[in-house]
């Protein structure tokens, strides 16, 4: 298409989703430290550098791991001889079942609790990255892409109320602006170390685990504060 029309069509879609955002206008507001299952600390009165250490290792896990199960799962199932249209298939199934589990990852937040759902999310996704290096199976492949990508959901919905949970509400920005700077981050050192065929696609995989695992740390690490 070019990148006129590609980044075109991008600018629309975003005008779209502001002005659908815009016309809403939510009856209700949620404030930052809701939390029916209590889990979930209230919201800090001083800013913690620990919290913002937390939402920066946070945000560097989920991304690595996000960014290197989209760009090696294509390239490890080619290794393994699966053709073109079967490889976008399978990663169709990640995005598809991000999407149809949206909703109900949100509402399976609601009723756990913001960390809890993360911290689920983030443990089958690593389990399941580990697991798509051990087997061949078609069937079982497409599986694990649909849970991965629902698992996923579990994380993505919690991330802001995540950010936010750490910083005082006057610091919004800060922690929010914190936790995507530990994304930026890891897309640097995706790009220094995973670029070029540099490492194999399974480990490359396998290292998307471990940074799912960091990322999970971190959030339970926010537990301390709760306590502290």
């Amino acid at each position: 298409m070019g990148a006129i029309a590609a980044f075109g069509i991008g600018s629309f879609v975003l005008l779209a989703a502001a002005a659908a955002l815009r016309a809403t206008q939510p009856a209700r507001k949620i404030e930052p430290d809701a939390d029916e299952k209590g889990d979930r600390p209230n919201t800090p009165a001083k800013l913690s550098l620990t919290g913002l250490a937390c939402a920066f290792g946070t945000g560097m896990g989920v991304a690595l791991g996000f960014r290197l199960m989209l760009v090696f799962f294509p390239q490890l199932m080619v290794a393994r001889g699966a053709e073109v249209a079967t490889v976008s298939l399978l990663s169709g199934c990640i995005f598809l079942a991000l999407t149809v589990m949206a909703l109900p990852a949100g509402a399976l937040a609601a009723r756990l609790g913001n960390r809890i759902a993360m911290l689920v999310g983030l443990g089958a996704m690593a389990v399941l990255m580990l697991a798509l290096t051990w087997t061949s199976s078609t069937i079982a492949i497409a599986v694990i892409a649909l849970l991965w990508g629902g698992a996923f959901s579990l994380v993505a919905n919690g991330t802001i109320p995540f950010a936010l949970s750490l910083v005082p509400p006057a610091r919004a920005g800060l922690g929010t602006g914190i936790y995507f700077s530990g994304g930026a981050v890891a897309m640097s050192i995706f790009g220094r170390t995973f670029g070029l065929g540099a490492i194999a696609p399974s480990a490359s995989i396998i290292s998307g685990a471990i940074a799912c695992g960091l990322a999970a740390t971190c959030i339970a690490a926010t537990y301390r504060l709760k306590q502290s």
